[in-house]
């Protein structure tokens, strides 16, 4: 019944159409009848409506809830935008049509999404490299099967103008955690950020640690974890470099993900709070071997190295399947990198607009 009272208004539109413009064109000539078809074209346009399936909060609200904290674990806005990149945004696009098999061919289907938060662990005295991180993410394309929410992870922040500029980007972008803590790197800050989001009351099905100076790219993230265990997993860079038995030592602080339930188990277990002071990525794997914990352990070698810059053993070339760039530690290696990865999209040499 829809389809075709559909279907004969849209009929019925396109001969009412033929003979207004006929009207118009011999009554007052060409200028009307240019206005009319404009007219009629964007209301053509706009019989088309999307779907915009998301649902849930940003970290760092304490006040959000979610009636099914399964699907609906998701960072991001609430609200549908006509956002390029589209890394937070599943969307379903339905177009009305005459012919039904073309509805069901332009009516996207997807699997069921994995929810990962990516926490750049970050000071907040840093304001301009968050700003090149949200360029640097911000950009690329969406990660498949993936709903991958960036967020920047600060303590305190200690001076007023600091306390502003936190809040200034957390009132515009919404993507800052700010610990209870005072700044560190080694001294408990990586225990306060996994116990915290464990305790937010927003379940990811895997939370990511990184730092800074790291580069990640969401699309082949969210590929690799789409393929792994969603329970039990401990997923990086195996230490030392030469080391490919991932259960050998642990995984390098450049970046690391544990699944939810190992989050939850860092908040709950008291080996994690009784032993929070030192090197963070050491630490970490110190507390899941003494808990007997994470038996899913997956290197991610060689998609996961340091800057070929940089030298050593963990560098190598850059390489289209890269998931993480680590040792980016000047302005002339993130050119490096993002050009690299960039350059099919960007043209920083053409003009936007050629001036005769």
């Amino acid at each position: 019944m829809i389809k075709s009272c559909c279907c004969c208004c849209c009929c019925r539109m396109r001969k009412s159409s033929r003979l207004v413009i006929s009207d118009l064109a011999q009554a007052h000539g060409f200028p009307l009848l240019l206005l009319f078809c404009m007219g009629l074209l964007l209301l053509i346009r706009n019989s088309s409506f999307m779907i915009c399936h998301h649902s849930g909060s940003f970290i760092g609200n304490a006040n959000s809830s979610s009636s099914n904290p399964d699907r609906d674990s998701v960072l991001g806005i609430q609200e549908c935008h006509k956002n390029s990149n589209g890394s937070r945004f599943t969307n379903e696009t339905v177009f009305f049509s005459e012919n039904e098999e073309q509805i069901s061919a332009t009516t996207s289907t997807t699997k069921k999404l994995i929810t990962v938060l990516l926490g750049v662990m970050i000071s907040s005295v840093k304001a301009e490299r968050r700003s090149l991180l949200r360029l640097a993410y911000g950009v690329q394309n969406a990660a498949p099967f993936a709903d991958i929410a960036v967020n920047f992870v600060v303590c305190k922040p200690e001076s007023q103008h600091e306390k502003l500029v936190v809040g200034m980007e957390r009132l515009q972008y919404n993507d800052m955690l700010v610990l209870d803590c005072e700044e560190n790197m080694n001294h408990g800050k990586t225990f306060v950020y996994l116990s915290s989001v464990a305790a937010m009351g927003i379940r990811y099905d895997y939370v990511m640690k990184t730092d800074d100076d790291s580069y990640v790219r969401l699309q082949n993230l969210g590929s690799s974890l789409s393929e792994q265990p969603r329970n039990d997993l401990y997923y990086g860079y195996i230490l030392p470099c030469e080391n490919q038995d991932a259960h050998a030592w642990y995984m390098a602080g450049m970046g690391y993900v544990l699944s939810w339930d190992l989050v939850e188990w860092v908040h709950n277990s008291p080996i994690p709070k009784n032993n929070s002071q030192g090197t963070e990525d050491r630490l970490l794997g110190e507390w899941v071997n003494a808990g007997g914990v994470a038996k899913n352990r997956v290197s991610m070698k060689p998609l996961f190295y340091d800057h070929p810059d940089f030298g050593g053993e963990c560098s190598h070339p850059l390489v289209p399947e890269t998931i993480l760039v680590h040792q980016l530690k000047t302005p002339q290696r993130w050119s490096h990198v993002l050009s690299f990865f960039e350059h099919d999209r960007i043209d920083l040499l053409k003009p936007a607009l050629m001036i005769s």
